[in-house]
């Protein structure tokens, strides 16, 4: 997580994908490995990774925001979906607005 918040994205890939197959439930490990390959430009594992961390416990709940973000230029009736989620669990949350606009098609 610290690589990737430092914006060192290609780095924290090899230490989330370490951490994701030593604890493949880990829903934090998932939501970061997906933002960090999301920046590196590799949609579809950023996808994935995203989808598992919406289905492991606790389901991070900005895991659907940045899965609807991601899916929203691709699959907008998906997108809908987790962005619904993340509206209805964090209706004030540091994302909603941006949520709103993305289920408005802007």
């Amino acid at each position: 997580r610290l690589h990737f918040e430092k914006g060192a994205a290609a780095k924290a890939v090899n230490y989330l994908d370490e951490a994701v197959q030593l604890y493949p439930g880990l829903a934090e490990a998932q939501l970061y490995l997906g933002l960090a390959t999301l920046e590196r430009g590799d949609r579809e594992r950023a996808r994935t990774a995203l989808t598992a961390a919406t289905r492991l416990p606790p389901r991070p709940i900005e895991a659907s925001y940045y899965l609807g973000r991601l899916l929203s230029t691709e699959t907008p009736i998906e997108a809908r979906v987790h962005l619904q989620r993340y509206l209805e669990q964090a209706p004030k949350g540091p994302f909603a607005e941006d949520a709103r606009l993305l289920m408005r098609g802007k």
